[in-house]
């Protein structure tokens, strides 16, 4: 059987002295500053279709990433080998890229103040003890329960699960150092649901920390199966302009294109139609979004970001107006920002209405929809940050008097994600939570549909 299991005094000190061994030969070659991150992960995957494995993998492996500054200059190398003599080759090869590198005055690391200094419990490592078989048994009980919901289930492109655990030590040459390690478990169904010859395809999939938090596998299966089966029979509609209400997954990836015009690269070079709109109006009053890196065995909770800053739960966007950057060290000195008020990457991001009452469930809103689009999945490419301009290909379900009436395919819903931010009307108490963001569904007032 094996086992991704261990207790951190079981391995934490070994990747300490490779850290320190690095950042040791780095100050020897000349470097002025350094960071060194240590990952060591172990994974085991499997997939089954027609209850029969696809795919069985279980693999460790071990990555040291190394950034090596000198005046304005900075070098990144990368090995897998941590052997003495490795690593002095690894430092000799970065320091000859940073004697050619171009000079940026931004690059560096952090004041000493902006480091993480009190590490928070956040309950993070909870390894997950399968064998391939034990996993194959689950991603089969997720394929089985998908195929039995439904007479028109009758296959599915597979059923998955994976469990990881990283182990990671983070330090830099000025003193920080901090080791950890988390784990992250996934399972998922895609079902067919065939009927008079057409076929649709839909998924559904559940990760969490602790295996414990997962759904069942025989609720992935059914709920795929069910969001399979409700897709036959889909029509187009005519081009129009509609209000839509979007379900909270297709809802997290408008949320996700926010946090896309709000990261650095796109802001510093002015190709994000946010690029200068700090404490400005870019949702509705009624909205806000928060970013909580401390929430219990969140997906993207964590102390300190990639070179150590710490984090703090910040108010991205206050009663519509937006209040911080997901800009990281470069990006805040490109921009002439502090660090702690506009950290990197967003944690755990939710999503919330002042106007949002206790029964506004997913019936509630559809009848708040009235007659309209309700768009179950987004597909494609079709975001211009520069503009905001919004067009992606989608699919759900046309409502008429807060009653689900058909499936909808083949269409595209298009608008400006300024306007439809601003113009965002309610948000559900039907929250759901998945990669680090939690909302509710969305309701727009008026989109254009292109139909036929």
């Amino acid at each position: 059987m094996a086992k991704i299991v261990g207790n951190i005094n079981d391995w934490k000190g070994e990747l300490e002295r490779t850290i320190e061994l690095t950042l040791s030969c780095a100050k020897r070659a000349g470097a002025h500053s350094a960071i060194a991150r240590l990952n060591d992960s172990d994974e085991i995957s499997v997939s089954v279709r027609a209850g029969e494995p696809t795919e069985q993998t279980m693999r460790r492996t071990s990555h040291l990433q190394l950034t090596l500054y000198g005046a304005n200059r900075q070098a990144s190398v990368s090995s897998s080998d941590f052997s003495p003599k490795a690593i002095e080759a690894l430092v000799d090869r970065g320091m000859k890229i940073v004697d050619i590198a171009a000079e940026d005055p931004y690059v560096g690391l952090p004041d000493s103040t902006d480091y993480a200094t009190e590490i928070v419990d956040l309950d993070l490592d909870h390894p997950w003890s399968l064998s391939i078989q034990d996993a194959t048994d689950v991603a089969r009980r997720a394929e089985d329960e998908a195929l039995s919901t439904s007479p028109y289930v009758l296959q599915t492109e597979g059923a998955t699960l994976s469990s990881h655990r990283l182990r990671q030590c983070l330090a830099t040459s000025d003193g920080f150092l901090q080791t950890q390690a988390s784990t992250s478990h996934f399972i998922s169904c895609t079902p067919i649901a065939i009927k008079d010859g057409c076929k649709e395809i839909d998924r559904w999939w559940s990760v969490m920390v602790h295996p414990e938090d997962l759904m069942s596998p025989q609720d992935i299966g059914r709920i795929a199966a069910d969001r399979a089966v409700s897709r036959l029979g889909a029509r187009k509609i005519s081009t129009r302009s509609c209000p839509v209400l979007f379900e909270p997954l297709a809802a997290a990836a408008l949320v996700r294109d926010f946090v896309a015009a709000t990261t650095a690269r796109p802001l510093y070079t002015n190709a994000s139609y946010l690029a200068g709109a700090l404490d400005s109006q870019c949702f509705a009053p009624h909205v806000s979004v928060t970013d909580d890196p401390f929430v219990r065995r969140g997906q993207g909770s964590r102390s300190y970001d990639d070179i150590g800053i710490a984090l703090r739960r910040r108010s991205i966007v206050e009663n519509g107006f937006l209040r911080g950057y997901f800009l990281g060290l470069y990006g805040a000195r490109r921009l002439g920002l502090p660090v702690s008020e506009h950290g990197s990457g967003p944690t755990n991001l939710t999503v919330s209405s002042a106007l949002t009452r206790d029964e506004d469930d997913f019936d509630r809103m559809l009848w708040h929809l009235g007659t309209g689009l309700v768009v179950s999945g987004l597909t494609g490419q079709g975001v211009n940050l520069m503009t905001g301009d919004f067009s992606r290909a989608a699919h759900g379900f046309w409502v008429e008097n807060g009653v689900i009436q058909y499936p909808v395919a083949g269409i595209t819903v298009a608008s400006n994600l300024q306007r439809m931010f601003k113009a965002l009307q309610a948000i559900g108490r039907d929250t759901l939570t998945q990669q680090g963001v939690t909302t509710g569904s969305w309701l727009v007032d008026d989109m254009r549909i292109g139909g036929v």
